[in-house]
């Protein structure tokens, strides 16, 4: 069997995009923008688009989303995506105040989707850039949040605190702020007909940008909506992988999610009739379950192994980062034949 290192799960059409041929972009010492025949231009000539999020609002899915909105965005403006930096956890539960940047390199693989549109890392860009934004375009909310100007679609915010604002926790020298109505039509328009250099946005999230469309869809449907596919970064794949075929070989293994102490929470006992139903229902015998959780708490955790009845296994590797080992649970759990 050979698995495939794509971040997908039958649970959710929306992270199953397929992959086009177009473009890549190589960084040589001349740092140019080349296509698939080998033809080159210097970087001076390519336009970029950069955009930035709040961090905060979402450390998977709908990061996941916003992503591939910008990276659909950045194809259809015909720009050299910037690749962002994702914020990422220190330490294992949801004490997310400890946490901070990783490059976009570092949790999943930017060749995945190189030939569907030429990208740049955010470090080289910074260089190039010199930091130098000469407008960042922002919706009413986010100008409200961040500079606590009220502002509507067309308006210009020139005062900003020091001439600068922040990406990624790094300081940019931004001239102005260009506020933006996704519902208008009007900053699409300026958007597709600008010759600005470089575009620069930045979103509460994915829904704030424009041709924002998401839906559940029969698995086969996907491809209409996400004409690409992302990876994860080779190691964390490979991690994933050397998991799997030493603890589970050729046999099928429950994967099971379990959000612990937020809104969504059930208790161990409950999870685990969820779990047993789900078994009957599907007459499957796993000899395994792999549980991925976000809970501390070693009593709860037994109190579930015991319920259920099964021997339940867990990636702790420590020798990988919280972060990463939170990846590495999304893969095992993608690659598993039920994840519940």
């Amino acid at each position: 069997t050979t698995l495939v290192p794509v971040m997908s799960s039958q649970a959710s059409c929306r992270l199953l995009p397929l992959l086009l041929s177009c473009l890549r972009f190589c960084t040589e010492a001349l740092d140019e923008v080349c296509d698939a025949s080998g033809t080159c231009r210097l970087h001076q000539d390519a336009r970029y688009l950069f955009a930035g999020f709040d961090y905060r609002n979402g450390l998977s899915d709908q990061r996941h989303l916003w992503f591939l909105t910008v990276l659909k965005l950045a194809k259809e403006l015909n720009r050299t995506l910037v690749l962002p930096k994702f914020w990422v956890p220190d330490t294992d539960g949801d004490h997310y105040e400890e946490a901070h940047f990783e490059p976009f390199e570092s949790l999943y693989d930017p060749s995945a989707f190189q030939s569907y549109n030429a990208w740049i890392s955010y470090d080289e860009f910074r260089q190039h850039s010199k930091a130098k934004l000469k407008s960042v375009y922002m919706t009413s909310r986010t100008a409200k949040k961040h500079l606590g100007h009220d502002c509507k679609d067309g308006d210009k915010i020139k005062d900003l605190p020091g001439g600068k604002l922040s990406f990624f926790d790094e300081d940019w020298q931004v001239s102005k702020v260009r506020c933006f109505d996704k519902y208008s039509g009007n900053s699409w328009q300026r958007w597709r007909q600008s010759a600005a250099q470089i575009l620069a946005i930045n979103t509460r999230n994915n829904q704030e940008l424009p041709n924002y469309f998401v839906q559940n869809s029969p698995l086969q449907e996907c491809k209409g909506h996400w004409p690409f596919q992302i990876h994860f970064n080779p190691t964390l794949f490979q991690a994933a992988t050397d998991f799997i075929l030493s603890n589970f070989g050729m046999d099928g293994y429950l994967a099971v999610h379990w959000r612990h102490g937020t809104s969504m929470h059930v208790q161990a006992e409950e999870l685990a009739g969820q779990v047993s139903q789900f078994l009957a229902s599907h007459n499957f015998k796993p000899k395994t379950i792999f549980l991925a959780t976000n809970c501390q708490d070693r009593e709860d955790i037994q109190r579930f192994k015991s319920a259920v009845n099964l021997p339940v296994m867990q990636f702790q590797d420590h020798s990988f980062p919280a972060w990463q080992r939170a990846l590495i649970d999304q893969i095992i759990c993608s690659e598993a034949p039920h994840w519940i």
